[in-house]
């Protein structure tokens, strides 16, 4: 119908009325709706009418999950009430039928959500997205725990902003420069309200799926983000655990030769350290990145032709690299080679 071309499908998209409207009553960024097609035509419905059945199951199981978080106490944390009120957010969210109060009813959700700030910490249950044309998100739903030694540092994101730093400060005055202030400061700011959670899954969806974690930031409703920050979950050891557990293959061998593959095995299982290190700068280093130069319009202005990912994608790798390539510091000079 399209012939592959994108910009007709968006635009299809956007006449027809099948993406959910956000805050302000703009078309938002991403979806909490499916698209269902009925005879020659397809129209947006909510989860809880698009598929009634598991939906309500999902509403019932999290009504009675806040009838044992009452019947309960934390006294470590002193969060129950923060929990409770993220799960009743969910189930308001999860049983809202307007696909354009959705937006808004998980924006709730994200508030809530960046409340808790405790090691054990709830995975978002709506955040992988399904297709890069109305970004429709996916039901997936986790538990991680943090590893108390990464407790929230600032290592990787203090020199994130000292190379940009540098550079902004570079650039040679013009008529756009206020402009473009406005962008750093914001960029910044929103940094400065990052939460760091360094750990591993403890229960998930999909539990025989290895692999699926490495690194993720969260919310992605830059509206939520400007008044409460997002959370960065980095899964470290994970990585390693599964890196070490690997085959060592005589393909491997022939591909990349003896001498470099045994270099490598003695990084891996002898320097621990320093492969945390070289994970924090392009892994952790890539959700900072996410951050920098977003705010509430970005991505649905940037989204036109479905290919805003892509150039994000690479724009997050960047940030990690450029904190380590422009480092004035010498504490990571030794990790050249492995990077």
């Amino acid at each position: 119908k399209f012939e592959g071309n994108e910009e007709k499908i968006m635009k299809y998209l956007e006449d027809e009325n099948l993406l959910d409207l956000g805050h302000g009553g703009i078309v938002a960024d991403r979806c909490y709706s499916a698209l269902v097609k009925e005879n020659e035509t397809y129209s947006s419905k909510a989860y809880i009418k698009a598929f009634k059945k598991e939906v309500t199951q999902v509403v019932d199981s999290l009504e009675e999950f806040v009838d044992k978080l009452i019947e309960l106490e934390d006294e470590i944390y002193n969060q129950k009430w923060d929990y409770i009120k993220y799960i009743q957010s969910l189930i308001v969210a999860f049983s809202e039928d307007k696909t354009d109060e959705l937006v808004n009813k998980w924006a709730n959700v994200d508030r809530a959500w960046m409340k808790i700030t405790t090691p054990i910490q709830i995975g978002h249950p709506l955040e992988y997205y399904e297709d890069h044309f109305r970004k429709a998100v996916a039901l997936e739903w986790d538990i991680r725990v943090t590893n108390p030694k990464f407790a929230q540092n600032d290592h990787r994101v203090n020199k994130i902003k000292s190379a940009f730093t540098k550079i902004f400060n570079s650039f040679e005055q013009n008529a756009k420069s206020e402009e473009y202030k406005k962008i750093f400061d914001f960029s910044f700011k929103s940094l400065d309200k990052v939460q760091l959670y360094v750990g591993r899954p403890a229960l998930f969806f999909g539990a025989e799926l290895n692999g699926l974690f490495s690194a993720q930031v969260v919310p992605n409703d830059e509206v939520v983000s400007l008044e409460e920050g997002k959370k960065i979950f980095a899964f470290s050891d994970e990585i390693l655990q599964s890196s070490r557990a690997k085959p060592f293959l005589k393909l491997s061998r022939e591909i990349f030769g003896q001498e470099l593959l045994t270099k490598d095995r003695n990084f891996l299982f002898k320097q621990t350290a320093s492969w945390h290190s070289v994970y924090d700068i392009p892994t952790i280093g890539h959700e900072y990145g996410h951050i920098l130069w977003c705010d509430e319009e970005t991505e649905s202005f940037m989204n036109k032709t479905g290919n805003f990912k892509n150039i994000e994608e690479f724009k997050a790798t960047t940030g990690g690299l450029i904190s380590y390539l422009l480092d004035e510091k010498d504490d990571e000079k030794h990790l050249k080679e492995a990077i």
